[in-house]
């Protein structure tokens, strides 16, 4: 029984095959006489010229019209456009100044013919007061000083006058010798205190008049102090206080210091015409001209020392 069905399937399977052939081969034919008569698929004469012109296909899209611009619209974008260029000439002139500084600042710096260590204690010599001034006391090293004219002398007495180192010295003065009852003799109380800060004050005025600008002006000194900077401690000492009595002059020559010496004498002696009778003698002169080289030699240390001191302490640059 298992055998006769399988008879019978492979015979359908053959006739299957074979039908399969014979409809390939019927279609094979038909398609090869269809290419040789050459079908006409063009359209008669006739009918191609009685069909109408194809219209041309419109589109639907609508061209938007022009933006319309009003007058506040004008007035925004004109401001827009003022403001951008007000923005880009301020930058272009930010810029100018900053290469111009950079440039001076570069320029200052070859001008000086030192070396690094030098410029270092230079540029923080000139920084720790913030700037450099017509009336500064000291003279860094390096730093091209331009010399003072006549007028400019007094001018810088009077600058020395009220700043207040001098206020400090006067008042230094008239407490020590209150303290001591020393010259002037005046007592103890405090009416001698205020007697002998207006004492102090005199000779301070008349030092600052005479030493730092009649004097100078008359003798072509500089009264200025010119910082040693380098060296050793003893060596940097040595010459500030060699200062006390050698001094600069205006043409760039080192010689005595006769403005100094001839202040102090003058400051000391002006006093007498008000001091107690007992103090009215020469001695009083001699002893306070001595004491006032002293302070001054003290206060050349004091100017020579105080940028080591605030570079010490970090309160400047230590280098830049």
């Amino acid at each position: 029984m298992l055998k006769v069905r399988s008879a019978q399937l492979v015979k359908s399977k053959l006739l299957f095959v074979i039908t399969l052939v014979s409809a390939h081969s019927f279609a094979s034919a038909a398609f090869a006489s269809t290419a040789a008569a050459g079908p006409d698929f063009s359209w008669p004469a006739a009918n191609v010229a009685a069909l109408p012109d194809a219209p041309t296909p419109q589109s639907t899209q609508q061209t938007p019209p022009p933006p319309q611009t009003t007058p506040s619209s004008q007035n925004a974008a004109q401001q827009v456009g003022n403001a951008v260029q007000q923005a880009g000439s301020a930058v272009q002139q930010a810029g100018s100044n900053a290469m111009n500084s950079v440039s001076n600042t570069a320029n200052m710096v070859a001008n000086r013919s030192l070396t690094f260590g030098e410029r270092v204690l230079d540029e923080v010599d000139a920084g720790y007061l913030g700037y450099r001034g017509k009336w500064d006391v000291t003279v860094f090293r390096g730093e091209h000083a331009k010399p003072y004219t006549k007028l400019d002398k007094i001018d810088y007495a009077g600058h020395e006058e009220w700043s207040p180192l001098t206020i400090f010295e006067a008042s230094y003065s008239a407490g020590y010798e209150q303290l001591r009852d020393a010259t002037p003799h005046y007592g103890h109380d405090k009416g001698a205190y205020g007697e002998r800060l207006g004492a102090a004050a005199f000779r301070q005025g008349a030092y600052r008049l005479f030493g730092d600008g009649i004097f100078p002006a008359l003798l072509h000194e500089d009264p200025r102090y010119y910082r040693v900077a380098r060296g050793s401690l003893w060596y940097r000492s040595s010459h500030s206080v060699l200062q006390v009595v050698v001094n600069h002059r205006d043409d760039g020559s080192v010689g005595p210091n006769y403005s100094t010496v001839a202040g102090e004498l003058v400051s000391n002696s002006l006093p007498l015409t008000f001091y107690p009778s007992g103090d009215v003698h020469t001695s009083t002169v001699v002893r306070g001209v001595a004491f006032s080289l002293l302070d001054d030699a003290a206060l050349k240390l004091f100017r020579e020392f105080l940028p080591d001191t605030l570079r010490f302490a970090k309160l400047v640059p230590q280098a830049l």
